[in-house]
């Protein structure tokens, strides 16, 4: 089974622990790509093993029993980014950079989904700015989030105007 992603993240230092997120990150995106979705992938509930594969504990919720598999990977999303980042030292810009490009990889629908919660969210990061540690990594996953959807939507839109291709966002 191996150790928790979450020890892995707070003791590692700043690069390794972006390494691991960033293999976490990919490792949802994988199960998102087989058209499936997690229940509750937060750093707690992930785990390393020996071999440095990332495996996925806590099965117990459905989130496809009152939601959209759309719906259920935008929620994955925004689970892993505010159960992750309170193990990290990277701040939400840094932290958006790496989560862009597997944000990338995944269907319109849930890019749009995920955007669209973000914004919705956004007042949070402000208003997190007064709460405690735990409220200021929603600000921070918040604000990566942002980032990294921001730098995927002028990507799509250089790539648009380059090879006249339609980005739907």
């Amino acid at each position: 089974m191996g150790q928790a992603l979450a020890h892995r993240l707070r003791t590692s230092g700043a690069k390794e622990s972006a390494l691991w997120f960033s293999r976490a990150a990919l490792a949802i995106a994988d199960v998102h790509q087989k058209d499936s979705y997690l229940g509750q992938p937060v750093a707690r509930n992930l785990t390393v093993n020996v071999d440095g594969q990332i495996g996925f504990l806590d099965f117990e919720e459905d989130p496809a029993e009152v939601m959209t598999l759309t719906d259920a990977q935008v929620r994955d999303r925004l689970f892993f980014a505010a159960g992750s980042v309170r193990h990290l030292t990277q701040d939400g810009r840094e932290l958006g950079e790496l989560i862009s490009p597997v944000l990338a990889k995944a269907q319109d629908g849930v890019r749009l989904g995920l955007r669209s919660s973000v914004q919705r969210l956004g007042f949070l990061a402000w208003l997190s700015r007064w709460g405690g540690s735990r409220a200021s990594g929603i600000g921070k996953a918040i604000q990566a989030l942002k980032v990294a959807s921001t730098q995927l939507v002028t990507r799509l839109a250089s790539a648009e105007l380059e090879f006249g291709l339609s980005a739907r966002w």
